[in-house]
């Protein structure tokens, strides 16, 4: 615990007018100082500042890259699902087998999106719960869900309802087949197009992506080292002050049992509460940047 002195009102005046011109000198030469150390401007900085990509490393790259390719069938025709099937029987792709899904309405798809985001290809029936479900879940998938690498391929069996040409200037959609002319050779012909621009697209995202966590990973190894630095800078000019003030205070102390006149008493006592002042912001610094450290 520390003991404060009680001072008379003279004395108290003369230190806080000596403090503050002392406050006044010090901060524009530190400012100064500052402005030209970009060192100690980057030890300064406040760590809440530090982006949120270096909260959380742990992207899954893994889903760049399936086991399996994910098909989903979007139909209300049974028949439908029973074909594709048959057509795809034995699929393979890149040494990696086919894992049909099925759904028999839009709403259904819907649902199965929502759990289970790296689907490859959908082809997707348009007439079914109402004359455009289809077009309305392609919509869904691109524009709320933000499903960009799907291939979506549109598979009609009444193309007057959605006309070819309508429905690839205003829908989000990688192909767009009549049922009538999708023969089993067509079904995996189209499919294997599908798949094989899911897998490039999705290679050259898993490469932006490990790209991307790299320069985190490095960025966030700088901003620790930048950190441990500041702790260290801190702990260092604290001690190196602390030590010379001490002196100060011990030997105005000394000075004090001599005899003084009023006014050399006055002035060391200036001395020695200025610098307990000093030694007590010098400690919290060190406090401050031992709490850092952990």
């Amino acid at each position: 615990m520390k003991l404060i002195r009680k001072k008379d009102s003279a004395s108290t005046q003369t230190l806080q007018q000596t403090n503050s011109s002392f406050k006044n000198i010090t901060d524009n030469n530190t400012d100064n100082k500052l402005a030209k150390n970009s060192d100690f401007a980057r030890f300064a900085a406040p760590d809440n500042n530090m982006p949120d990509q270096f909260l959380n490393l742990d992207y899954d790259i893994n889903r760049c890259d399936p086991e399996v390719w994910k098909v989903i069938v979007v139909d209300d025709e049974p028949d439908i699902h029973e074909i594709t099937r048959i057509s795809l029987k034995g699929f393979k792709f890149g040494g990696k087998n086919l894992e049909l899904i099925n759904a028999k309405s839009a709403a259904e798809a819907r649902e199965i999106f929502k759990k289970e985001q790296d689907i490859a290809v959908a082809m997707i029936d348009v007439v079914m719960e109402t004359e455009d479900a289809g077009l309305q879940l392609v919509k869904y998938i691109r524009n709320e869900l933000h499903l960009k690498n799907v291939r979506l391929i549109i598979r009609t069996g009444q193309p007057g309802t959605a006309p070819e040409r309508y429905v690839i200037d205003h829908f989000d959609i990688d192909g767009y087949k009549e049922k009538t002319d999708l023969t089993a050779q067509k079904i995996y012909s189209v499919l294997t197009a599908a798949i094989k621009s899911y897998s490039d697209i999705t290679a050259i995202e898993k490469n932006i992506v490990q790209m991307q966590i790299e320069a985190l990973k490095r960025e966030k190894r700088a901003a620790e080292a930048a950190n441990r630095a500041k702790s260290e800078f801190l702990a260092n000019l604290s001690h190196e002050i602390r030590t010379p003030i001490s002196i100060i205070i011990g030997v105005s102390r000394l000075i004090r049992e001599t005899i003084l006149t009023k006014e050399q008493k006055q002035y060391t006592d200036m001395i020695a509460d200025s610098s307990e002042i000093l030694l007590s912001l010098v400690e919290d610094i060190l406090d401050f940047s031992k709490i850092e450290a952990g």
